[in-house]
């Protein structure tokens, strides 16, 4: 059985850039008050210039640009103010600026930049001359004010970098909303400036599968989920992060001091032509002909994929919101990003009804089974039994927790973790015995009021979820029904049945519609035939 989820959406990532300016800029200069921070410049248009030396020399790719700043741990780390105060301060400087000692404070920074050197249409709000948005809450804060290009919401981090670019409070990879930032879905294409994207996936059966709203779940429980086997073969898989529409030229990752993803780190890529990570090669080692810390990403996803994945085996401490990666271009462009998010946990089914008379509540952990008993109902070699009703159709109505992300605490969130919302629940059926995938095009309907169908249809039959991201609680459910018949009709079945006495599997994913992000649960049903007269 595979725990792989489904593949990211080949538009997920757009890595076009701006054409670089055709004069040369003069260098900003100057010095971080702390060891280990990396200062980037960045322009409008997202692509930027970074240095990693305490005493630093940047050349710009833009006459006017922000500084901002990664800890030596990887994290963003704010913006730098270099002018105003109270509700509105300076955060654009011109090339050829000198800013003197950067003095590193909580979630940003200021420097002393003489008047010439101001960019003062580049400013954002802020709060007794603290930036908006900041190292402590990425950018995710409410804001209905409009920026210059490249700050959308006028919080002081650049679109780029922003968690949340628009300021509505709803994170970039969840937001379809037509002001976001650049609208790269799969059901609502937009055009926007350069962006950078990753996706974090993990999917899990029902017996392996963790629910932060399950009684008894433990943070050492899920940190040991995310991240999965440590010594091959690296069961169960984890977490795992992608990389999506690479271009063909090599591009190397920049990761600063993130522990899955630098040398010696904890992070693994698959065999080329792979996605699994055994047998597995460390990141960035496997792939950095040059010996300068960054791994070269593409070619590294096989001859048929642009896709490349990364095996962080990283706590949920250690891979989270705020992570920050800058991809290394060979004309000497770069393009920072911050990590969204990571589903730290999976969909879980709650409880379950079918129109055959059949119903069961799930009690968290399941129990796997052995050779000398079986697992509990719904694993694999147990299955739930479900009867076709009078129709003859095989319907279920199922009940499930969303899956959850770490909170950020300095965003206003309470510290644990978050319900997420505005996902797109899809269905996936697998044929026991024969492993072929049907994406379900039909079958889910819902009388949720926190649901409704995916009005751009697609490829598969989705169901887009309403509800805000807000703290874990068991009373947080949404529920809908699947139609076995109505998703295993017509020509795209792969051969996969569900008559009387078949076993199949069900994958619940909810998916991110703009990066991709998905998570998953499999469950196990048999289908016990026609219900009783």
């Amino acid at each position: 059985m595979s725990t792989r989820v489904a593949p990211l959406v080949a538009a997920a990532a757009c890595l076009c850039l701006a054409a670089p300016a055709a004069a040369k800029q003069k260098p900003i200069t100057g010095k971080v008050s702390r060891s280990g921070y990396t200062v980037i410049a960045v322009g409008s248009d997202g692509s930027a210039v970074s240095s990693a030396k305490r005493s630093f020399r940047i050349v710009p790719r833009a006459s006017k640009v922000t500084l901002q700043l990664r800890d030596a741990k990887g994290h963003y780390a704010g913006p730098v103010v270099v002018g105003g105060s109270g509700s509105k301060v300076i955060v654009g400087v011109r090339a050829g600026a000198k800013v003197g000692t950067i003095k590193v404070r909580s979630g940003y920074a200021t420097a002393h930049v003489a008047k010439r050197y101001l960019d003062r249409s580049r400013v954002a709000q802020a709060r007794k001359g603290v930036p908006l948005g900041n190292g402590k809450n990425f950018g995710l804060v409410r804001s209905k004010k409009h920026g210059p290009a490249g700050d959308q919401d006028l919080d002081g981090v650049p679109d780029v970098l922003d968690i949340d670019a628009n300021g509505n409070l709803v994170l970039n990879n969840t937001d379809r909303s037509q002001h976001g930032r650049a609208h790269i879905a799969q059901d609502q294409p937009a055009p926007g400036p350069a962006q950078f994207q990753v996706a974090s996936q993990i999917g899990a059966p029902i017996d392996i599968s963790l629910n932060a709203n399950a009684t008894g779940v433990s943070d050492a429980a899920i940190d040991a989920l995310v991240q999965g086997g440590t010594t091959p073969p690296y069961q169960p898989l984890g977490t795992f992060i992608g990389f999506n529409g690479l271009p063909a030229e090599e591009v190397q990752l920049d990761c600063g001091g993130l522990t899955y993803c630098t040398t010696g780190g904890t992070g693994l890529i698959s065999t080329p032509g792979s996605n699994r990570p055994d047998p597995a090669e460390p990141f960035p080692s496997c792939c950095d002909p040059d010996g300068n810390g960054w791994g070269t990403m593409s070619g590294q996803a096989g001859p048929n994929s642009p896709e490349f994945d990364i095996y962080p085996k990283a706590t949920s401490e250690q891979i989270k919101t705020g992570d920050t990666m800058i991809e290394h271009f060979p004309d000497g462009t770069e393009l920072p990003g911050t990590l969204n998010f990571v589903f730290n946990t999976t969909p879980a089914l709650v409880s379950w009804t079918s129109t055959g008379g059949d119903a069961a509540q799930v009690t968290y952990p399941v129990k796997s089974g052995n050779p000398q008993s079986p697992g509990d109902p719904g694993t694999r070699d147990n299955p739930f039994a479900v009867h076709a009703g009078k129709d003859g159709l095989v319907q279920v109505t199922m009940t499930y927790w969303r899956p959850q992300r770490r909170a950020i605490p300095g965003a206003g969130e309470p510290d644990g973790f978050m319900d997420i919302g505005h996902l797109s629940w899809e269905a996936r059926l697998v044929g026991n015995g024969t492993n072929s995938v049907v994406d379900c095009q039909e079958g889910l309907s819902t009388t949720d009021p926190n649901l409704t169908p995916n009005p751009n249809g697609g490829p598969l039959a989705s169901l887009i979820d309403g509800a805000n991201d807000a703290p874990a609680d068991p009373k947080n459910t949404l529920s809908y029904t699947l139609n076995f018949n109505a998703c295993l009709d017509g020509t795209n079945n792969k051969g996969v049945t569900f008559a009387s006495g078949d076993e199949i599997q069900l994958e619940i994913v909810a998916r991110s519609p703009v990066a991709g992000d998905n998570s998953a649960q499999q469950v196990y049903f048999k289908n016990a035939g026609p219900a009783a007269p």
